[in-house]
């Protein structure tokens, strides 16, 4: 026989990744990946072109850590514990070296819009001035440049991390529950779902979620700025901006993050039903069931369809603001300068539409990006933890069984009927697991004990009652029975998937 590992495809040797012994220029100007780059440019790349993940970005130590952050969570807060708060600690704590670039690019932003308006200035009045401000204008150019794409490469780098952990921790659990779970969110669609849909919330969440603390406080300034040079004016347009603009958007927001909810629910649905019909196929095409499954899924993809049109149109509400808020709020400034009796001047004039043009992307594009994104991370965070949280196949409930070990030269002495599997008064249920069935069961012993009545598991579905057996090395046992006599309950019992109830 050919042995399966001398018939496998080598894995290929990859190159080192250039990002850890990149030097600090080679990361700021990122001449790190052009070997690559290059590469790809002669010819088609293939796997063993490709470096070697670094190891804070590998799905081990994500895994490892995302679940080090959980149980720290757990912790400290036993009672109550949030997913949402560990990952929202440990992402401020893991990226607090961008904040310094935000602000230098905040600032950077105001002070190119001066220029700008300074260097309109000089060519009037021909003061010599000009090449100073275009010097500054190219500068701060540069800094908002460099911070743009380093701070998008962190963040984004952050969020590959936390989908990368989620996904190994989805299935890590879904190793880890019993295949008897009859709730929904166990499901394989829901757990498909999770992995594949829930999880990418994660990007856009973490690239514009610090928008939310730096986009209201870089607006502060530019009031400030703008009051500055056009007054009450200024204001007037800035008001609009807060009291009509941002408003709209944010109730915008909350209703996206309400049809990302029911969205995933129904697409819960659809994978679940889809995945049923593949693995049922041939019971499907047996009972000429494909109309009816083909009904049901059309139906749901129907209304999955339509909720995901009624979040598109919302984008579409929240672009038109984008593009039409900038223009809007220029010509209201405008017009109450004129009216306060006031002159516009060049200066005043290209000083105050680049100062409106970053408010506007500010808190139009950037903030409004990052309620949407945190709206919808924080549904998704939401799903993943009931999905952590849900119970574990339970040890102790398990059968023990004393097969003989594989490598034990004493058993093939042992005499043929030793018994190797003894089951007395054996009791499963298909719902132990379930938390509502067990904390109806706990009102009803409750009540029993007052009462003086006993009743045995009232609000607990039986798989199958006092079961007791012996089962013997050496001997072929089999199980039979009508449909729904237990057969199957008992081979899932003495898997470990179904836990026992009372017996030994």
């Amino acid at each position: 026989m050919t042995d399966a590992a001398s018939t496998s495809t080598p894995t290929p040797q990859r190159p080192p990744n250039p990002y850890l012994k990149a030097s600090f220029i080679s990361k700021l100007f990122w001449n790190w990946p052009a070997e690559l780059l290059y590469l790809g440019m002669k010819r088609p790349l293939v796997e063993s072109d490709l470096p070697e993940i670094t190891p804070c970005d590998s799905s081990r130590f994500n895994r490892e850590y995302f679940e080090r952050i959980w149980n720290q969570e757990l912790e400290r807060h036993p009672e109550k514990p949030s997913l949402h708060r560990a990952i929202l600690r440990d992402f401020i704590r893991s990226l607090w070296y961008v904040q310094p670039l935000f602000l230098m690019a905040s600032v950077a932003k105001v002070v190119q819009a001066l220029a700008l308006g300074n260097l309109v200035e000089s060519f009037d009045l021909n003061n010599g001035e000009g090449y100073l401000w275009a010097g500054v204008l190219v500068a701060c150019a540069i800094v908002v440049l460099f911070e743009h794409h380093h701070v998008f490469f962190y963040t984004w780098r952050k969020g590959m991390q936390l989908r990368i952990a989620s996904v190994a921790s989805i299935y890590d659990k879904s190793l880890r529950l019993s295949s008897t779970a009859t709730n929904a969110f166990t499901s394989s669609g829901t757990i498909m779902n999770l992995a594949s849909n829930d999880v990418e919330r994660f990007l856009m969440a973490s690239l514009f979620i610090f928008y939310l603390f730096w986009a209201p406080a870089q607006s502060l300034a530019i009031l400030g700025v703008g009051w500055y040079l056009l007054g009450p004016a200024f204001g007037a347009g800035f008001a609009l901006l807060i009291v009509v603009v941002v408003p709209l958007q944010f109730i915008l927001s909350q209703k996206f993050a309400k049809y990302r909810s029911q969205i995933a629910a129904i697409t819960d649905r659809r994978v679940t039903l889809v995945s049923q019909a593949v693995y049922g196929a041939r019971v499907m095409k047996l009972n000429a069931w494909e109309w009816q499954f083909q009904e049901r899924i059309q139906a749901i993809r129907k209304e999955e369809i339509s909720q995901i049109r009624n979040a598109n149109s919302l984008k579409v509400w929240n672009e038109t603001l984008f593009f039409s808020s900038n223009i809007v709020i220029a010509i209201v400034i405008f017009l109450v300068h004129i009216f306060l009796g006031n002159t516009l001047t060049p200066r005043t004039v290209f000083a105050t539409l680049s100062l409106l043009q970053t408010l506007q992307l500010e808190m139009t594009k950037h903030l409004s990006l990052g309620v949407m994104g945190v709206s919808e991370c924080y549904v998704s965070i939401t799903r993943i933890q009931k999905f952590l949280e849900y119970p574990e196949l339970d040890e102790t409930g398990r059968l023990s069984q004393s097969l003989p070990g594989k490598g034990d030269t004493s058993s093939s002495n042992k005499i043929n009927n030793e018994v190797v599997l003894d089951l007395t008064n054996v009791t499963c249920h298909w719902n132990k697991t379930d938390k509502k069935a067990m904390k109806q069961e706990q009102v009803n012993e409750k009540a029993n004990t007052i009462e003086g009545v006993k009743r045995k598991h009232s609000s607990l579905t039986a798989a199958f009652n006092d079961a007791t057996i012996k089962l013997r090395q050496s001997e072929l046992t089999c199980i039979i029975g009508t449909v729904g006599s237990g057969k199957s309950a008992f081979l899932q019992a003495l898997a470990g998937e179904l836990p026992t109830s009372a017996g030994y």
